[in-house]
Formats: structure tokens, C-alpha cells, sequence
């Protein structure tokens, strides 16, 4: 009975960590298509700003109001896509260096791309003592 009792709580170990992997994986597939889904709209976005700021420039016309509706989406846009690139690091447990921009593992304490000293690794360090 031990023997079954050792399988029947490695079987379900083993069930619950694939549960808690599919879930991540779900997650950041998610999480990349609406990454992809937003950047697509920032190009579209870029797109309209172009055109509206060339027919303007074309007749003479300028109308505020238009650009300033493009620009809204585009900030609109790249604050969306800082928060998706956020969510993604959290998930899988990264960062970006402040200095070069190269993504990093977050117990990393210097960049090795750049060799910036990482801040939040001194905040880290601190809060464990």
C-alpha cells in the first residue's frame, strides 16, 4: 500500500506542476499577442500622423486637433506596450538594464552586455537582511 501511496503523490506532483506551467505558458501567450496586437496599432498610428501631418503640410491647413488625436494613440499605444513588456519580465522573472536596454535575469547584479550595476539588485540585497 506505501508503494501505491508514493506513486499516487508523484503522479499528482507531477500533474499540478504541468497545471501551474501550462498556466504560465497560457499567460504569456496571451500577454505576446497583445504585445503584438498593440505594437501593430502603433504602427497605424504612426501611419495616421504621417498622413495627417503631410495632407497638412500639403494644403496649408494645420489642425491641431487631429494631431493631437494621433499623438494621444501613439502615447496611448507605447505606455500599453510598457506595461505588456512589464508583465512579461514579471512572468519570466527579468529585467532590463536602465544603461544598454539588454533583457536580464533578475537576480543579475551587473549587466553583461554593458557592466551597469543593476539598482534593484541593492534593494533586494537589503530587504533579505
Amino acid at each position: 500500500m506505501e508503494f501505491w501511496d508514493e506513486v499516487y503523490k508523484k503522479v499528482s506532483s507531477a500533474a499540478s506542476y504541468t497545471a501551474k506551467e501550462t498556466e504560465k505558458y497560457t499567460e504569456l501567450a496571451k500577454i505576446k499577442f497583445n504585445l503584438m496586437r498593440e505594437k501593430s496599432r502603433l504602427e497605424d498610428a504612426y501611419k495616421n500622423m504621417g498622413e495627417i501631418y503631410y495632407n497638412q503640410m500639403k494644403t496649408s491647413d494645420t489642425d491641431e486637433k487631429k494631431l493631437s488625436l494621433a499623438y494621444d494613440k501613439i502615447e496611448k499605444s507605447m505606455i500599453e506596450i510598457e506595461r505588456l513588456n512589464l508583465m512579461l519580465d514579471a512572468i519570466n522573472n527579468s529585467k532590463v538594464c536602465s544603461e544598454c536596454g539588454v533583457r536580464l535575469d533578475k537576480t543579475m547584479e551587473f549587466c553583461h552586455k554593458c557592466g551597469t550595476k543593476q539598482e534593484c539588485c541593492a534593494e533586494e540585497k537589503i530587504d533579505e537582511e
